[in-house]
């Protein structure tokens, strides 16, 4: 085992590989890691894009970005650019995919008015219904993006 301290997050999945690579000659041992550094983009990128489908669960599922913002100690501005597919950085890496914003925010307009809706007081029924309207709303546009979405890809 090298003798730096592997960080936990990493030793359940990662404490094996590098045993077993402990027992390799030097070469060997230099070249695979040289292979696992190089290919470290490719796992952030699959961890950001895991990331950012977990965040839009815990949106869809009525979530409150301060809550998740918390739990992944970052600001609540953050939440919505991980949401939305943003990397954080400006230092030439793709930006997030357009098209994919404009679905997340129709979500998330269709799951705030629909909790408004059915937070509303019974003596309001024009605001309840001024509500499900926007629902209605932003559920044809949500289909429109999505329709126009596959079109694009397919």
């Amino acid at each position: 085992m090298p003798e730096t301290e592997l960080p936990d997050i990493y030793k359940g999945p990662l404490e094996g590989f590098f045993q077993d690579l402990a027992d390799a000659e030097p070469l060997e041992r230099a070249r695979t890691l040289s292979d696992f550094i190089r290919d470290i983009p490719e796992l952030q990128k699959f961890a950001k894009r895991y990331r950012q489908l977990a965040v839009l669960e815990a949106q869809s599922r009525g979530i409150p970005n301060l809550d998740i913002a918390r739990a992944l100690d970052v600001q609540v501005q953050r939440v919505s650019g991980i949401a939305r597919g943003h990397s954080g950085g400006k230092d030439g890496r793709p930006k997030a995919d357009p098209t994919e914003a404009k679905l997340v925010a129709a979500k998330n307009k269709i799951a705030k008015y629909q909790t408004l809706a059915d937070e509303a007081s019974p003596n309001a029924p024009k605001a309840r219904q001024n509500y499900l309207d926007q629902v209605a709303k932003w559920t044809k546009r949500l289909e429109e993006l999505e329709a126009a979405s596959e079109a694009s890809a397919g």
